[in-house]
């Protein structure tokens, strides 16, 4: 994303520690805070920093480097499995003196995957390579991994990243509201601010639909407007947080199908397709692992749900 660049963050005493270290390991991979293990709830500026990483590193440069979110590098190294390719897939990728796997946690229970990550992420660091993970929890919060990553991942630098301030998430919204042309009065900021108060990509995905109703209607919205637009159940504050529960409620009414037979055995498509639009909004909006989003739709397999 060529908006995820370190001048582009906005730093606070909320993420000021997980932004000074990865600008260290992007300056001098392999020096210091190597592995870099970054954490935090969805939406605190994890990817963000990693790919803000990638930026720093292309733009000053021959240096290469990796960028992964774990399902892609997964689905990658099962292609690579299947097809007996995997010495040469970890090959390259360990050559290169960056890697960044965002995400994580989505390895947890796959354990012939964690087997292979492990290999790639030893041989990385035994190169002098930089490794920066991201995940929405710590090592040891991580269900279903092996207690080895665990301890590896362990070993280097761990940061949370927490809740934004008032003042950081007012000055988030402001330059995102100042990169789309937005000239949004200080009332509207705070309005925006107070009612989200944990989540960048809702303060973004907020601005974003405020620009486009400026775009149709001429004008700034005004209080109503906003007010309006966060009552919405995908955009709202914190007291309406989307759930896998409500998710499955909402999809369930919206198509007129009970819960329970979107959730059942039924292979009609007009059950199907309401089933697999409700497994990719768990994915999208509560960033669940596969595992947990198959476990919720009736102990479905993880594979089914990344189909």
């Amino acid at each position: 994303n060529p908006a995820y660049t370190f001048d582009d963050f906005v730093v606070g005493s909320c993420n000021r520690a997980a932004y000074r270290a990865a600008l260290a390991a992007a300056d001098r991979p392999g020096k210091r805070h190597n592995p870099l293990f970054i954490h935090g709830g969805v939406g605190l500026g994890k990817t963000h920093l990693l790919q803000a990483v990638g930026a720093r590193v292309r733009g000053r440069g021959p240096r290469s480097f990796a960028y992964a979110p774990a399902d892609a590098l997964m689905d990658e190294l099962l292609e690579a499995i299947r097809g007996g390719a995997v010495a040469s897939v970890k090959k390259r990728l360990s050559s290169v003196p960056i890697l960044l796997v965002d995400d994580v946690h989505s390895l947890a229970g796959k354990n012939q995957i964690q087997e292979e990550f492990f290999s790639l992420f030893t041989s990385v660091l035994g190169r002098g390579g930089q490794v920066i993970l991201s995940s929405d929890r710590p090592p040891k919060e991580i269900p279903r991994f092996q207690q080895r990553l665990v301890s590896r991942f362990e070993s280097g630098t761990m940061i949370e990243l927490k809740k934004p301030a008032l003042s950081t998430r007012l000055a988030i919204l402001g330059r995102k509201a100042k990169r789309l042309g937005l000239s949004l009065p200080r009332p509207i900021l705070m309005l925006l601010a107070s009612e989200i108060r944990s989540n960048i990509r809702r303060m973004e995905g907020a601005v974003n639909r405020l620009a486009a109703q400026a775009t149709i209607g001429g004008g700034i919205p005004g209080r109503e407007a906003v007010e309006a637009l966060l009552r919405n159940d995908l955009l709202g504050g914190d007291a309406q947080a989307v759930t896998t529960r409500g998710i499955q409620q909402r999809v369930a009414s919206h198509f007129q199908l009970r819960t329970g037979t979107l959730l059942g055995p039924s292979r009609s498509g007009r059950v199907v397709f309401p089933r697999h639009l409700a497994m990719y909004l768990c994915r999208r909006l509560v960033n669940s692992p596969y595992a947990d989003i198959g476990a919720a739709f009736s102990g479905r397999d993880h594979t089914t749900v990344m189909h």
